[in-house]
């Protein structure tokens, strides 16, 4: 009698259980890059996402300073301690800087600003040229142009070179007369929270300053101080690191307004960001240098 060939219940069970062991590894092999290849994806986006959030700030800073002098402080660096740190870029809009001929006192409400005293013996605050005849003072006149761009009213900074520190006001209507400015506070605010005599020198710019920092893992920037006024830039932020280079070969982790910015020779940015996926946890750090271009022009 002819034997059949064939497998007995033996050979197939073995087959099957090596097929399955062959079939499993493979699916582990698979899994296994696949959650490499999420992870390396998720770096990849984060470095992405930090190459886009440092070079943003970093353009910035470059600009920082346009139309400012050198005792204004243009760059400014809050210490956050173990935490973020807060980064200040200043730049001035106009060519056009508003004398200050008034004394003002913390306190006060804020109503309107004296630019000018026809019989002022207070260096710059002089009756003011009007070389085009428009019934306008001529930096009032290219102010009144400035916020009619802006729908009405456009933000100015009185400052004090004394104190070094500014308000934030509102620059909405003409004054009663041309050397006066129409002015409120911003933000709710009615009071001067600055002092500056008149012998002062203190000036009004039209200021615009950008806040970077990191609220709720979220690297972001408020301009003009104004609470309701905020752009964001990256989420999954975990820290924010400010460094200034000084032209004396120093490093400081803090800039404050009685700082001179043009001793600035770089800032340097560190962001760190992290994200979740999958129980696994990518974190990424970057760093880079910028230049404050504007310290050539002091």
């Amino acid at each position: 009698m002819r034997r059949q060939s064939g497998l007995t219940l033996v050979e197939l069970m073995v087959a099957l259980a090596v097929a399955g062991l062959l079939a499993t590894a493979a699916l582990s092999i698979t899994l296994s890059s696949r959650k490499i290849y999420e992870a390396d994806e998720r770096r990849t986006d984060l470095n992405q996402h930090l190459r886009a959030g440092i070079d943003l700030v970093g353009i910035d800073l470059r600009q920082a300073g346009t139309r400012l002098p050198g005792d204004f402080p243009a760059i400014m660096i809050v210490d956050g301690g173990s935490g973020p740190d807060t980064l200040i870029v200043r730049t001035n809009e106009s060519d056009d800087v508003m004398p200050i001929c008034q004394d003002i006192v913390a306190g006060a409400a804020i109503g309107e600003l004296r630019i000018s005293e026809l019989a002022s013996t207070v260096p710059g605050c002089g009756k003011l040229p009007d070389d085009n005849s428009d019934g306008w003072p001529d930096n009032v006149g290219a102010w009144r142009q400035e916020r009619t761009k802006h729908g009405g009213a456009m933000d100015v900074y009185a400052f004090s070179p004394i104190s070094k520190q500014g308000q934030f006001l509102s620059y909405d209507a003409d004054g009663t007369d041309d050397q006066r400015l129409d002015i409120s506070g911003k933000a709710g605010v009615t009071n001067w929270v600055i002092s500056c005599g008149k012998a002062d020198q203190c000036r009004a710019y039209a200021l615009t300053e950008h806040r970077y920092e990191i609220v709720n893992g979220r690297l972001r920037y408020r301009i003009n101080d104004d609470p309701a006024d905020v752009v964001n830039i990256m989420d999954y932020v975990t820290d924010f690191q400010v460094q200034a280079h000084l032209t004396d070969g120093s490093v400081r982790t803090s800039l404050t307004s009685s700082d001179d910015w043009s001793d600035v020779v770089s800032v340097e940015l560190t962001l760190t960001a992290e994200t979740s996926f999958d129980g696994r946890t990518v974190q990424r750090t970057m760093s880079s240098r910028f230049f404050p271009r504007n310290v050539l022009s002091l």
